[in-house]
């Protein structure tokens, strides 16, 4: 091999990189940007989450002491208020309400006499008494939910510690309000299934423009009687019809394929992707009327 010709060939690449503005812009700006917008969605933890509490719980003269405590209250102020943030509400039904209507992520129910139960069951563990906190969460997100278990479980350690209380006490969090029995996948597959979407219309809506336009099929039919906006809708609907069928199969197979719970109407939902679809399609497009190259058009994707 000659290193003189193998150089000769690498400096031809580079003035080649060098030259083509738009792509050099594409490879350096598409990476940097993509980590942003990454690292952006899945960095971070938790917080601030709206969580609405009925507290029922009146209260107990635990002796040696002559102040009334309140176990349920010392838990509450025992969580960790950068996770969240707490709202109290007098009924269930309405704390339910808001959770129902997205103005909280959940509701934390204190039965009544909740302390004076606990002390009791600490001395007699045989009682028979409500020593049971119930938590009725939004689980459509299982971050969300999860991040709320981890605080209540937390708060629950510290506020007995701290009272010096050994009770049996339990967190019911089988009763959610949206998601029962929701999995990772379930809050995770169909943002990646709508990501897997819109690539695959946007690479093949592009390489198909760009693909007219270098194999000289474009400059052909500009010579025929065919107006630019009848080539234009033309491609739009057969992709968009293509774009469909392939929202309907992913959305099938997601459904049916992993098990991912729609709780919703399926048709709305088709509905959403489809929209997508055109989107993906119309994007396409418009970027391939800035691509004169092939190279151009795939570096692009990466910033987009």
């Amino acid at each position: 091999m000659n290193i003189k010709r193998t150089l000769a060939i690498t400096k031809k690449t580079f003035r080649t990189i060098l030259s083509d503005k738009l792509s050099l812009f594409f490879v350096i700006m598409g990476p940097i940007l993509s980590i942003v917008v990454f690292g952006l969605a899945f960095s971070g933890d938790v917080s601030h989450v709206r969580v609405l509490v009925v507290n029922q719980d009146e209260g107990y003269l635990i002796p040696p002491s002559r102040v009334r405590v309140s176990i349920a209250s010392a838990i509450i102020a025992n969580l960790d208020s950068e996770v969240v943030g707490v709202d109290d509400v007098a009924t269930e039904a309405e704390g339910v309400k808001l959770v129902e209507s997205a103005d909280a992520y959940g509701v934390i129910v204190f039965p009544k006499d909740f302390t004076k139960n606990v002390y009791e069951k600490s001395l007699d563990p045989s009682l028979s008494l409500d020593t049971t906190i119930r938590v009725k969460l939004n689980k459509t997100n299982v971050s969300v939910a999860g991040a709320i278990k981890e605080a209540m479980g937390d708060a629950l350690v510290s506020a007995l510690a701290s009272m010096g209380v050994e009770g049996a006490i339990s967190l019911d969090t089988g009763d959610a309000i949206y998601g029962e029995k929701a999995k990772y996948r379930d809050f995770f597959l169909p943002g990646i299934a709508s990501f897997i979407l819109y690539i695959g219309i946007f690479i093949s809506t592009i390489q198909a423009f760009v693909g007219q336009r270098i194999s000289g099929s474009l400059a052909r039919l500009q010579v025929t009687p065919l107006r630019a906006s009848e080539f234009v809708f033309g491609y739009a609907i057969a992709y968009t019809v293509l774009g469909l069928v392939e929202s309907a199969s992913v959305l099938t197979f997601s459904v049916y394929g992993f098990g991912i719970a729609c709780e919703g109407s399926m048709l709305l939902a088709f509905l959403v992707i489809g929209v997508l679809a055109v989107m993906s399609l119309s994007l396409g497009m418009m970027l391939s009327s800035f691509a004169r190259r092939s190279e151009q058009a795939m570096a692009s994707i990466a910033i987009v």
